[in-house]
């Protein structure tokens, strides 16, 4: 009767642990990143809804899908370098002459988004400014 295997346990392998930090840990740690969250959503929206008022979503949006194009092709560009599990090797140095194209084109792709975001910041930075009256003294 040794043989016998209890149906209802599952070996040590099968557990559905997915973290070896208990779950007291996993809230402590779970609510600081729920604040920042909140705090870049307390960011985001009053920006986006200046850019709603000013017409500038499109353009937003335009610097946005660049952004995650250029994250994109950086991200295939790498494939090689991740599948010889090279994560932190920086530049196109070991890539082939395909990926390195591939390469400078996302980085060319996240530049222009970058500038397009900044200009947008700028804008709304400087709208700010006028519309505040002067200090009164």
């Amino acid at each position: 009767m040794a043989d016998v295997v209890k149906l209802d346990q599952k070996p040590e392998s099968k557990k559905r642990d997915w973290t070896p930090l208990s779950p007291d840990i996993l809230a402590f740690l779970g609510l600081p990143v729920i604040a920042v969250i909140g705090i870049l959503f307390a960011i985001i929206l009053p920006g986006l809804s200046y850019l709603r008022q000013q017409g500038q979503v499109g353009f937003f949006a335009v610097a946005l899908f660049l952004g995650i194009v250029g994250i994109c092709l950086l991200f295939l560009a790498r494939l090689p370098l991740y599948r010889r599990k090279q994560f932190f090797a920086f530049g196109p140095g070991q890539l082939d002459a395909t990926h390195r194209k591939l390469y400078w084109w996302a980085y060319g792709f996240a530049v222009v988004s970058i500038f397009m975001l900044v200009k947008l910041i700028f804008a709304m930075w400087a709208s700010v400014l006028i519309i505040l009256p002067p200090p009164t003294r």
